[in-house]
């Protein structure tokens, strides 16, 4: 049998590496509990920015419906430059009609109409106003398409990159 004088001590270094094992076992958990908390409460105020970019886009929109002609003179253009250029989350505003194609910043990022009508549209309350995924290589982001005639929409494209900097810390 073993004496006390190894029994007691071997009893102890036991006894305290299952204290210091639960308690590693319990930090983790709420450590993690805590990181799956913060998770979720960035990735909702990320949504609710996205969401609160995507009114003011569709404000943007109808603001230029109500006052920028609808062909695309360089009157348009420079509304649809002017308009982009106030929000920050658009990229570039563009007027697409029947043959014809114009945007605020054509000059410096060019995308082709068939481009801006391509990827799956998501349905909104507004029937006119649709949400699409746009991707033609040189640039991504969100489109928003509000369809005013049935053959003149206009498409503005988000910069979904601006978001980024409400989930870094």
């Amino acid at each position: 049998m073993f004496s006390r004088r190894i029994t007691i001590p071997l009893l102890a270094g036991l006894l305290a590496t299952l204290i210091f094992g639960g308690g590693v076992l319990i930090y983790r958990g709420v450590v993690a509990q805590q990181n799956q908390r913060h998770l979720q409460e960035l990735s909702d105020h990320t949504l609710r920015r996205a969401e609160l970019a995507v009114d003011l886009v569709v404000m943007t929109v109808a603001n230029l419906l109500m006052t920028a002609e609808t062909e695309c003179g360089q009157h348009t253009v420079n509304s649809l430059r002017k308009a982009a250029f106030h929000v920050g989350t658009i990229k570039d505003i563009h007027l697409v009609l029947p043959g014809k194609h114009c945007s605020g910043f054509v000059d410096l990022v060019p995308t082709q109409p068939a481009v801006l009508a391509s990827g799956r549209a998501y349905p909104t309350s507004n029937t006119e106003i649709t949400l699409s995924r746009l991707d033609d290589g040189e640039m991504s982001g969100l489109a928003v398409t509000w369809q005013f005639q049935r053959d003149r929409r206009f498409v503005a494209v988000l910069d979904l990159d601006s978001l980024i900097f409400d989930v870094l810390p």
